[in-house]
């Protein structure tokens, strides 16, 4: 087994044979870094689209009235350093902000 890697043709052969291996490797990964780059643009485009949707706004805003309302069941119970009548107050500004953007 010595006398085989002493040959300098055999050591030429193997590192040739690792070169060709290695450069087909990377460029298959080139073509998914590629497709991978493709698809986070899309992503990130459906993102912004879903943040835009009038129904996004919509649903903001119905989460909105729903704190108030627990807030409001809540107030007797609720003892903070904020008012929650200032939270409320806070939340109806924030409504109205959502509702004027559609």
């Amino acid at each position: 087994m010595e006398n085989l890697f002493n040959n300098t043709r055999v050591r030429i052969g193997f590192f040739l044979l690792l070169f060709i291996v290695t450069l087909a490797n990377s460029c298959g990964n080139s073509g998914n870094r590629k497709e991978v780059a493709k698809l986070k643009k899309e992503i990130d485009s459906l993102r912004v689209e879903i943040a835009n949707h009038p129904t996004h706004k919509q649903l903001q805003a119905e989460g909105l009235r729903i704190s108030k309302r627990t807030l409001y069941d809540w107030n007797s119970v609720v003892r903070t350093a904020v008012r929650p009548d200032d939270i409320m107050n806070q939340y109806d500004q924030e409504i109205k902000k959502i509702e004027s953007e559609k």
